[in-house]
């Protein structure tokens, strides 16, 4: 059993591994020169960066490969960057804005349970989802809460599902906003095999619990609800990525919203092209009246291209406004893996994107201008190298984007070990 109280680091600032590429191509966007970090004991194969959240100025980054005590147990690393006017006062290159200030780890941990295989980070509360967790089933999953305290994070609570089954995979995704928290279950089999489950947990009267088990009106086997997840207030938007081998649809995203009588589902959102097998709901992102929801798979002209897809809440609901493609798309991209919402801006990670080494990965920038939206910025790895899965995972907040990279071997990393890293980029507005 582990100690509930967290390994807390000094807060000393870490060295900047590297300067990314920028490509500008509106100039709409003045993203600053981004800065890439490791994890202060990173070892091989942590895949830091599979999970990446951002809320001010605290960044939390998922390792489920790290070894705690069990091998793949998993763990959660937080950092506190800068503001952007002390980034920008800086006049030392070689000193990092990011200073890794604790590390999470459930108080329970074991063999590959993947801790941190999904995070969400609000203010002073965090949630990592474990899906491999077993407490009676295997692969059941759950889903742990931190809560800050000073300069003390301690785990508030374990989630798990009321009834539990083998490959639930409860904590696959997780979503946070203010006392709300949402998991993930999309091998639940509610509705038929895999047709999965959410569960909605509020913060009542100083403790957690859980309100609303969500699932869509047309729920059904092989939907696969659960697989992604996004919470902005009193909008909750959930991916249902439904069964990529067999092909049959291209996947959905349904948007509840709080009323009266609890969380209502009020739009069931789907793609205008993406065909069957698409992943359409694997990532979303929620931010005010925009949704924004990836399909990697979608093969638009090739194989496994990806695309993304904006919706925007009008007088009659919510219609899709955008579909984002990259400008050279070629086959294998995985377009839409990762996609994040900041104000007006979208982002979309494209991790296996070949240019300029093969599976590098990119993240595309587009702003909305006079009511299109365009592409302003790419950005680009540190130091592209084969296989790195740059824009893995994304999150943005305020002016600020986070992307993980998590099969990076970085600079001057020991033994060439292939720790994953993240990077920090400001300007994003």
């Amino acid at each position: 059993m582990l100690d509930r109280r967290l390994k807390t680091h000094a807060g000393t600032f870490l060295t900047v591994l590297a300067f990314g590429a920028i490509a500008s191509f509106s100039g709409a966007i003045a993203i600053s020169l981004p800065t890439t970090f490791v994890a202060q004991d990173a070892a091989d194969r942590d895949r830091f960066g599979t999970a990446v959240d951002v809320s001010g100025t605290t960044i939390a980054v998922g390792a489920p490969g790290t070894d705690v005590e069990r091998d793949d147990a998993g763990a959660v690393h937080l950092y506190q960057a800068a503001t952007d006017a002390d980034a920008q006062s800086s006049d030392d290159a070689a000193v990092s804005d990011v200073a890794e200030v604790a590390t999470l780890v459930g108080s329970d941990g074991e063999l590959a349970d993947a801790f941190g295989a999904s995070v969400a980070i609000s203010g002073d509360v965090v949630l990592v989802g474990a899906p491999g967790v077993i407490l009676s089933e295997l692969n059941e999953g759950a889903a742990y809460l931190f809560e800050r305290d000073g300069d003390t994070w301690t785990e508030a609570g374990r989630l798990r599902l009321e009834t539990v089954a083998k490959n639930d995979m409860f904590g696959s995704a997780v979503g946070l906003d203010g006392g709300v928290a949402v998991v993930g279950a999309p091998g639940a089999n509610v509705a038929g095999e895999d047709s999965g489950t959410a569960v909605v947990h509020e913060r009542r009267a100083g403790a957690w619990q859980a309100t609303a088990t969500l699932e869509p009106d047309d729920a059904a086997a092989g939907q696969r609800f659960g697989s992604a997840v996004a919470v902005d207030g009193a909008r909750i938007l959930i991916g249902a990525s439904g069964d990529v081998i067999a092909g049959e649809d291209p996947g959905a995203a349904y948007l509840f919203e709080r009323t009266a009588d609890g969380w209502t589902q009020v739009a069931t959102l789907t793609p205008s092209s993406a065909g069957g097998g698409s992943a359409f709901g694997d990532a979303v992102a929620l931010d005010g009246d925009l949704a924004l929801v990836g399909a990697r798979f979608a093969d638009l002209g090739g194989s496994d291209r990806g695309a993304a897809y904006l919706y925007a809440r009008t007088g009659a609901g919510w219609a899709e406004v955008a579909e984002l493609t990259a400008p050279e798309p070629s086959d294998r991209d995985a377009y839409g893996q990762a996609v994040a919402l900041a104000g007006e801006v979208a982002l979309v990670g494209a991790p296996r994107v070949d240019d300029p080494q093969r599976d590098a990965g990119a993240v595309w920038a587009y702003a909305a201008d006079g009511g299109a939206w365009s592409m302003t910025e790419r950005l680009s790895p540190a130091e592209a190298e084969n296989y790195d899965e740059f824009g893995s995972a994304l999150a943005a907040d305020a002016s600020v984007a986070v992307v993980g990279t998590p099969s990076d071997i970085p600079a001057g990393s020991p033994d060439d070990a292939m720790t994953g890293s993240v990077t920090l980029f400001r300007g994003v507005r």
